[in-house]
Protein backbone atom coordinates (compact mmCIF):
# COMPACT_ATOMS: atom_id res chain seq x y z
CA UNK A 1 0.00 0.00 0.00
CA UNK A 2 3.12 2.17 1.04
CA UNK A 3 4.71 1.72 -1.88
CA UNK A 4 1.60 2.91 -4.38
CA UNK A 5 1.64 6.35 -2.71
CA UNK A 6 4.77 7.67 -4.62
CA UNK A 7 3.40 6.19 -7.62
CA UNK A 8 0.12 8.06 -7.17
CA UNK A 9 2.27 11.01 -6.12
CA UNK A 10 4.05 11.13 -9.35
CA UNK A 11 1.43 10.14 -11.32
CA UNK A 12 -0.80 13.29 -9.96
CA UNK A 13 2.13 15.27 -10.98
CA UNK A 14 2.81 14.07 -13.99
CA UNK A 15 -1.37 15.48 -14.25
CA UNK A 16 -0.93 18.79 -13.25
CA UNK A 17 1.57 19.34 -15.86
CA UNK A 18 -0.51 17.81 -18.39
CA UNK A 19 -2.98 20.53 -17.50
CA UNK A 20 -0.15 22.87 -17.25
CA UNK A 21 0.39 22.24 -20.84
CA UNK A 22 -3.30 21.46 -21.96
CA UNK A 23 -4.35 25.68 -20.37
CA UNK A 24 -1.76 27.38 -22.34
CA UNK A 25 -1.62 25.06 -25.68
CA UNK A 26 -3.68 28.42 -27.01
CA UNK A 27 -6.62 25.63 -27.83
CA UNK A 28 -7.66 25.74 -24.29
CA UNK A 29 -11.69 27.13 -23.64
CA UNK A 30 -13.94 27.60 -20.48
CA UNK A 31 -14.68 24.17 -20.32
CA UNK A 32 -11.03 23.27 -19.50
CA UNK A 33 -11.32 25.87 -16.72
CA UNK A 34 -14.28 24.46 -15.33
CA UNK A 35 -12.65 20.90 -15.63
CA UNK A 36 -9.14 22.00 -13.63
CA UNK A 37 -11.00 23.56 -11.47
CA UNK A 38 -12.89 20.31 -10.50
CA UNK A 39 -10.15 18.32 -10.68
CA UNK A 40 -8.03 20.71 -8.10
CA UNK A 41 -11.55 20.63 -5.81
CA UNK A 42 -11.77 16.72 -6.23
CA UNK A 43 -8.68 15.98 -3.72
CA UNK A 44 -6.42 18.73 -1.84
CA UNK A 45 -3.50 16.56 -3.08
CA UNK A 46 -4.31 17.66 -6.53
CA UNK A 47 -3.98 21.34 -5.83
CA UNK A 48 -0.59 20.91 -4.31
CA UNK A 49 0.81 19.21 -6.77
CA UNK A 50 -0.41 21.67 -9.21
CA UNK A 51 0.93 24.71 -7.39
CA UNK A 52 4.48 22.49 -7.32
CA UNK A 53 4.62 22.40 -10.74
CA UNK A 54 4.02 26.05 -10.94
CA UNK A 55 6.50 27.04 -8.77
CA UNK A 56 8.99 24.38 -10.01
CA UNK A 57 8.33 26.93 -13.56
CA UNK A 58 8.20 29.99 -12.35
CA UNK A 59 11.71 29.10 -10.97
CA UNK A 60 13.30 27.81 -14.03
CA UNK A 61 13.75 31.64 -14.57
CA UNK A 62 16.59 32.08 -16.88
CA UNK A 63 16.29 28.85 -18.19
CA UNK A 64 12.86 29.00 -19.38
CA UNK A 65 14.07 32.24 -20.94
CA UNK A 66 16.89 30.68 -22.88
CA UNK A 67 14.60 27.98 -23.80
CA UNK A 68 11.97 30.41 -25.18
CA UNK A 69 14.63 32.52 -26.91
CA UNK A 70 15.87 29.02 -28.67
CA UNK A 71 12.70 27.84 -29.85
CA UNK A 72 11.93 31.47 -31.26
CA UNK A 73 15.27 31.26 -33.24
CA UNK A 74 14.27 27.49 -34.16
CA UNK A 75 12.77 26.83 -37.75
CA UNK A 76 8.79 27.24 -37.26
CA UNK A 77 7.28 23.75 -37.37
CA UNK A 78 6.02 21.45 -34.76
CA UNK A 79 8.25 21.09 -31.31
CA UNK A 80 7.90 17.63 -30.14
CA UNK A 81 8.85 16.97 -26.48
CA UNK A 82 7.67 13.58 -24.66
CA UNK A 83 6.47 14.21 -20.85
CA UNK A 84 8.47 10.79 -20.01
CA UNK A 85 10.89 10.64 -17.04
CA UNK A 86 14.16 8.97 -17.23
CA UNK A 87 14.65 5.40 -17.23
CA UNK A 88 16.93 5.78 -14.17
CA UNK A 89 15.29 6.73 -11.28
CA UNK A 90 15.86 10.74 -10.49
CA UNK A 91 15.28 12.50 -7.45
CA UNK A 92 11.67 13.83 -6.93
CA UNK A 93 12.22 17.78 -7.55
CA UNK A 94 14.76 17.37 -10.64
CA UNK A 95 12.25 14.76 -12.04
CA UNK A 96 9.47 17.79 -11.79
CA UNK A 97 11.88 20.29 -13.02
CA UNK A 98 12.47 18.48 -15.86
CA UNK A 99 8.86 17.99 -16.75
CA UNK A 100 8.16 21.69 -16.28
CA UNK A 101 10.90 22.39 -18.93
CA UNK A 102 9.24 20.12 -20.81
CA UNK A 103 6.12 21.43 -20.99
CA UNK A 104 7.24 24.91 -21.51
CA UNK A 105 8.87 23.43 -24.38
CA UNK A 106 5.58 22.13 -25.56
CA UNK A 107 4.21 25.55 -24.93
CA UNK A 108 6.71 27.75 -25.90
CA UNK A 109 4.65 30.25 -27.89
CA UNK A 110 6.54 33.47 -26.41
CA UNK A 111 6.94 35.02 -22.98
CA UNK A 112 2.97 35.61 -22.79
CA UNK A 113 2.02 32.29 -22.49
CA UNK A 114 4.66 32.06 -19.96
CA UNK A 115 3.10 34.93 -18.01
CA UNK A 116 -0.65 33.66 -18.77
CA UNK A 117 -0.03 30.96 -15.81
CA UNK A 118 1.26 32.70 -13.45
CA UNK A 119 -0.73 36.13 -13.78
CA UNK A 120 2.50 38.16 -14.63
CA UNK A 121 1.09 40.90 -17.12
CA UNK A 122 2.81 40.77 -20.73
CA UNK A 123 3.50 44.03 -22.08
CA UNK A 124 2.25 45.00 -25.88
CA UNK A 125 3.75 47.86 -27.40
CA UNK A 126 3.85 49.03 -31.02
CA UNK A 127 5.26 52.33 -32.95
CA UNK A 128 3.46 54.72 -34.80
CA UNK A 129 2.18 53.15 -38.07
CA UNK A 130 2.38 49.40 -36.45
CA UNK A 131 -0.97 47.36 -35.79
CA UNK A 132 -0.29 44.02 -33.76
CA UNK A 133 -2.36 41.37 -33.70
CA UNK A 134 -2.37 39.71 -30.34
CA UNK A 135 -3.76 36.04 -29.43
CA UNK A 136 -4.49 35.54 -25.97
CA UNK A 137 -4.16 31.58 -24.68
CA UNK A 138 -8.26 31.87 -23.75
CA UNK A 139 -8.58 32.27 -27.25
CA UNK A 140 -9.65 35.93 -27.39
CA UNK A 141 -8.15 38.09 -29.81
CA UNK A 142 -6.61 42.29 -29.30
CA UNK A 143 -5.91 44.07 -32.21
CA UNK A 144 -3.56 47.10 -31.10
CA UNK A 145 -3.43 50.26 -33.19
CA UNK A 146 -0.11 51.98 -33.86
CA UNK A 147 1.03 54.43 -30.69
CA UNK A 148 0.02 51.77 -28.39
CA UNK A 149 0.96 50.21 -25.13
CA UNK A 150 -0.98 47.59 -23.11
CA UNK A 151 -0.64 44.67 -20.40
CA UNK A 152 -2.17 41.40 -20.04
CA UNK A 153 -2.15 39.31 -17.29
CA UNK A 154 -4.49 35.78 -16.92
CA UNK A 155 -5.10 34.52 -13.27
CA UNK A 156 -7.53 32.01 -12.33
CA UNK A 157 -9.84 34.71 -11.29
CA UNK A 158 -10.11 36.92 -13.85
CA UNK A 159 -8.43 37.88 -17.16
CA UNK A 160 -6.40 41.55 -16.98
CA UNK A 161 -5.76 43.93 -19.12
CA UNK A 162 -4.08 47.48 -18.38
CA UNK A 163 -4.18 50.28 -20.93
CA UNK A 164 -1.87 53.24 -21.35
CA UNK A 165 -2.12 55.88 -24.19
CA UNK A 166 -3.78 53.36 -26.67
CA UNK A 167 -6.15 51.65 -28.74
CA UNK A 168 -7.14 48.48 -29.12
CA UNK A 169 -10.08 46.23 -30.24
CA UNK A 170 -10.93 43.39 -28.43
CA UNK A 171 -13.35 40.19 -29.79
CA UNK A 172 -13.41 38.32 -26.44
CA UNK A 173 -13.91 34.59 -25.79
CA UNK A 174 -17.31 33.72 -23.25
CA UNK A 175 -16.45 32.82 -19.65
CA UNK A 176 -18.29 33.74 -17.24
CA UNK A 177 -16.70 32.27 -14.67
CA UNK A 178 -13.47 34.69 -15.78
CA UNK A 179 -14.30 38.25 -16.32
CA UNK A 180 -12.01 40.29 -18.71
CA UNK A 181 -11.32 43.43 -17.10
CA UNK A 182 -9.37 46.54 -18.22
CA UNK A 183 -7.80 49.45 -16.30
CA UNK A 184 -7.76 52.02 -18.23
CA UNK A 185 -6.67 55.30 -15.57
CA UNK A 186 -9.25 55.71 -13.03
CA UNK A 187 -11.51 53.83 -16.07
CA UNK A 188 -12.57 49.89 -15.58
CA UNK A 189 -14.22 47.93 -17.86
CA UNK A 190 -16.02 44.29 -17.44
CA UNK A 191 -16.76 42.05 -20.19
CA UNK A 192 -17.75 38.17 -20.29
CA UNK A 193 -17.55 38.01 -23.42
CA UNK A 194 -18.14 40.44 -26.32
CA UNK A 195 -16.70 42.71 -29.52
CA UNK A 196 -15.48 46.67 -28.57
CA UNK A 197 -13.05 49.14 -29.27
CA UNK A 198 -11.45 51.48 -26.83
CA UNK A 199 -9.72 54.16 -26.97
CA UNK A 200 -7.87 55.92 -23.92
CA UNK A 201 -5.64 58.81 -24.48
CA UNK A 202 -5.53 62.47 -23.14
CA UNK A 203 -7.97 61.41 -19.93
CA UNK A 204 -10.44 60.55 -22.44
CA UNK A 205 -12.10 57.06 -22.43
CA UNK A 206 -14.10 55.86 -25.78
CA UNK A 207 -15.82 52.62 -25.91
CA UNK A 208 -17.57 51.41 -28.63
CA UNK A 209 -19.53 48.22 -28.51
CA UNK A 210 -20.21 45.86 -31.75
CA UNK A 211 -21.53 42.60 -30.24
CA UNK A 212 -22.94 41.70 -26.31
CA UNK A 213 -22.58 44.26 -23.52
CA UNK A 214 -19.76 46.32 -21.43
CA UNK A 215 -19.64 47.29 -18.09
CA UNK A 216 -17.46 50.74 -17.62
CA UNK A 217 -17.21 51.88 -13.76
CA UNK A 218 -14.82 54.63 -12.11
CA UNK A 219 -12.71 52.69 -9.78
CA UNK A 220 -11.99 54.51 -7.03
CA UNK A 221 -9.15 54.42 -3.48
CA UNK A 222 -9.61 50.94 -2.26
CA UNK A 223 -11.25 49.19 -5.32
CA UNK A 224 -14.35 51.06 -4.78
CA UNK A 225 -16.14 51.43 -8.20
CA UNK A 226 -18.94 53.81 -9.19
CA UNK A 227 -20.96 55.36 -11.79
CA UNK A 228 -21.28 52.07 -13.15
CA UNK A 229 -22.54 52.45 -17.18
CA UNK A 230 -23.80 49.34 -19.37
CA UNK A 231 -23.15 49.87 -22.70
CA UNK A 232 -24.84 47.68 -25.57
CA UNK A 233 -24.06 46.75 -29.42
CA UNK A 234 -24.62 50.27 -31.81
CA UNK A 235 -23.46 52.42 -28.76
CA UNK A 236 -20.25 54.66 -27.69
CA UNK A 237 -19.51 55.83 -24.52
CA UNK A 238 -16.87 58.51 -23.91
CA UNK A 239 -15.90 59.95 -20.65
CA UNK A 240 -13.24 62.46 -20.05
CA UNK A 241 -10.87 62.84 -16.75
CA UNK A 242 -12.15 65.52 -14.70
CA UNK A 243 -15.99 65.42 -15.39
CA UNK A 244 -18.34 64.13 -14.09
CA UNK A 245 -20.66 63.38 -16.73
CA UNK A 246 -21.41 60.54 -18.74
CA UNK A 247 -21.66 60.50 -22.90
CA UNK A 248 -23.78 57.26 -23.98
CA UNK A 249 -24.90 57.39 -27.97
CA UNK A 250 -25.78 55.60 -30.67
CA UNK A 251 -23.18 55.14 -33.41
CA UNK A 252 -22.20 52.66 -36.29
CA UNK A 253 -19.90 50.41 -34.48
CA UNK A 254 -18.31 49.50 -37.93
CA UNK A 255 -16.67 53.21 -38.22
CA UNK A 256 -14.66 52.78 -34.82
CA UNK A 257 -13.06 49.91 -36.00
CA UNK A 258 -12.48 51.23 -39.48
CA UNK A 259 -8.67 52.11 -38.41
CA UNK A 260 -8.03 48.61 -38.51
CA UNK A 261 -8.49 48.73 -42.64
CA UNK A 262 -6.51 52.23 -43.04
CA UNK A 263 -9.73 54.49 -42.99
CA UNK A 264 -10.56 56.61 -40.48
CA UNK A 265 -14.39 57.95 -40.22
CA UNK A 266 -15.60 61.05 -38.24
CA UNK A 267 -18.63 63.33 -37.76
CA UNK A 268 -18.29 66.41 -36.38
CA UNK A 269 -14.80 66.02 -34.60
CA UNK A 270 -12.56 68.51 -33.31
CA UNK A 271 -9.22 68.68 -35.63
CA UNK A 272 -7.24 67.97 -32.51
CA UNK A 273 -8.98 64.48 -32.00
CA UNK A 274 -8.24 63.93 -35.64
CA UNK A 275 -4.44 64.73 -35.16
CA UNK A 276 -4.55 62.55 -32.34
CA UNK A 277 -5.46 59.69 -34.47
CA UNK A 278 -3.18 60.24 -37.32
CA UNK A 279 0.07 60.49 -34.76
CA UNK A 280 -1.26 56.48 -34.14
CA UNK A 281 -0.99 56.11 -38.20
CA UNK A 282 2.08 58.04 -39.24
CA UNK A 283 5.47 58.43 -38.06
CA UNK A 284 6.27 62.05 -38.28
CA UNK A 285 4.08 63.32 -35.44
CA UNK A 286 1.95 66.15 -36.06
CA UNK A 287 0.52 69.03 -34.03
CA UNK A 288 -2.14 71.63 -34.25
CA UNK A 289 -1.95 74.95 -32.47
CA UNK A 290 -4.11 77.70 -31.32
CA UNK A 291 -7.58 78.03 -32.52
CA UNK A 292 -7.09 75.40 -35.67
CA UNK A 293 -7.55 72.66 -32.62
CA UNK A 294 -11.05 73.39 -32.27
CA UNK A 295 -11.57 73.10 -36.09
CA UNK A 296 -14.10 70.43 -37.14
CA UNK A 297 -14.06 67.96 -39.26
CA UNK A 298 -16.66 65.21 -41.01
CA UNK A 299 -14.93 63.31 -43.80
CA UNK A 300 -13.16 59.72 -44.18
CA UNK A 301 -9.68 59.98 -44.29
CA UNK A 302 -7.64 56.89 -46.23
CA UNK A 303 -4.50 56.48 -44.03
CA UNK A 304 -2.33 55.66 -47.50
CA UNK A 305 -0.05 58.41 -47.21
CA UNK A 306 0.92 61.07 -44.67
CA UNK A 307 1.31 63.99 -46.87
CA UNK A 308 -1.49 62.78 -48.85
CA UNK A 309 -3.84 63.26 -45.53
CA UNK A 310 -2.44 66.41 -44.57
CA UNK A 311 -3.39 67.70 -48.10
CA UNK A 312 -6.70 66.37 -47.45
CA UNK A 313 -7.31 68.34 -44.19
CA UNK A 314 -6.01 71.17 -45.86
CA UNK A 315 -8.64 71.21 -49.01
CA UNK A 316 -11.48 70.55 -46.09
CA UNK A 317 -10.22 72.78 -43.58
CA UNK A 318 -8.73 76.34 -43.51
CA UNK A 319 -5.42 75.63 -41.98
CA UNK A 320 -1.62 75.66 -42.93
CA UNK A 321 0.74 73.11 -42.42
CA UNK A 322 4.40 73.43 -42.03
CA UNK A 323 6.46 70.77 -42.34
CA UNK A 324 9.76 69.52 -41.18
CA UNK A 325 11.91 66.81 -40.55
CA UNK A 326 10.72 66.13 -37.20
CA UNK A 327 7.29 66.93 -37.14
CA UNK A 328 4.37 68.70 -39.12
CA UNK A 329 2.71 72.13 -37.44
CA UNK A 330 -0.91 72.72 -38.84
CA UNK A 331 -2.32 76.29 -37.45
CA UNK A 332 -4.95 78.18 -38.75
CA UNK A 333 -4.94 80.16 -42.28
CA UNK A 334 -4.75 83.71 -42.64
Amino acid sequence: MTEDRPKRGEEREEQAVAWLVRLNSGEAGADDWRALEDWLAADPANLAAYERVEMLWADLGDEAEDLRRSLDAADPGPTVVPLVRPQRPAPRAPALRWAAAAALAIVAGGAGLFAYVHGRPTDYRTAPGQIQHIALADGSRIDLNGASRLAVGFDRAARRVKMDDAEASFDVTKDPSRPFLISAGAQRIRVVGTAFDVIHHGGELVVTVRRGVVEVARSGEGGQVSDVARVPAGFQLVRRAGEAGTVIRAVDPDEAFAWREGRLIYHDRSLAAVVGDLNRAFPVPIEVQGPARDLRFSGVLVLDDETAVIRRLQAFLPVDAHRSQDEIVLNSRP
